[in-house]
């Protein structure tokens, strides 16, 4: 890869980290001010209209999916199998994707307690919630575990299935939370704001000289 292609992809990163921060910025400043909430209960009492007994066990499986007990075994396999793990990075990006995790669930901690947001009590829920609600731990924690997966799988042929695949997933654990009625829809557009900005944020930092190694992936037919 050239100076000038290295450069410009590092101005797309840096671009592209701005704007996640800005919109999460903003986001998390509508939510402090209650500007959210109307807009928040509309969406959640109709999507609760939707709700029915069959659903109740889909919604309950991807929110434990999502959730850090099925997070942290997920990145595991995903840092030591995933086709990129071949890669001369392999170690290193086993030990990232850990550290990714774990440092989302800090991040969404920290942020629940700044901001100090009381969870929905639109109705009776089947998962009672003990900690405040914005952002959502499931949307940040999995959001970074999906872009370190696509990540990783980038170089190789598989990286549309495991696009295609780790979309599908956050859209899911999205959804499962609004179904339990646990989180306004704003939490999780918050998470995944947050999640994608810091997993983006370590990625550039960390990772500088990653791209002459994909190249050398690509062409090594992977």
């Amino acid at each position: 890869m050239s100076q000038t292609e290295q450069s410009w992809r590092t101005w797309q990163s840096v671009s592209l980290l701005v704007i996640l921060a800005g919109s999460a910025g903003i986001l998390t400043v509508m939510v402090c001010l209650h500007r959210t909430d109307p807009a928040d209960r509309a969406i959640l009492l109709s999507l609760h209209t939707l709700a029915y007994a069959r659903l109740h066990s889909l919604a309950l499986f991807f929110t434990v999916l999502g959730g850090l007990g099925g997070m942290i075994p997920l990145t595991g396999v995903i840092a030591y199998k995933a086709p990129g793990c071949r890669s001369p990075w392999r170690h290193q990006d086993f030990w990232i994707t850990l550290a990714l995790t774990f440092g989302a669930y800090s991040m969404s901690t920290l942020v629940k307690l700044l901001v100090h947001r009381s969870r929905p009590h639109l109705w009776k829920v089947l998962t009672p919630e003990t900690d405040f609600s914005y952002p959502s731990g499931h949307a940040l924690i999995s959001i970074t575990v999906v872009t370190a997966a696509i990540w990783l799988a980038w170089p190789t042929r598989w990286r549309h299935e495991v696009l295609v695949a780790g979309v599908c997933f956050l859209i899911l654990v999205g959804l499962s939370r609004l179904y339990l009625g646990v989180h306004y829809p704003s939490d999780v557009i918050g998470g995944w704001l947050i999640g994608a900005e810091w997993v983006s944020a370590v990625l550039l930092l960390m990772r500088p000289g990653r791209g002459n190694s994909v190249e050398r992936l690509q062409t090594g037919g992977l």
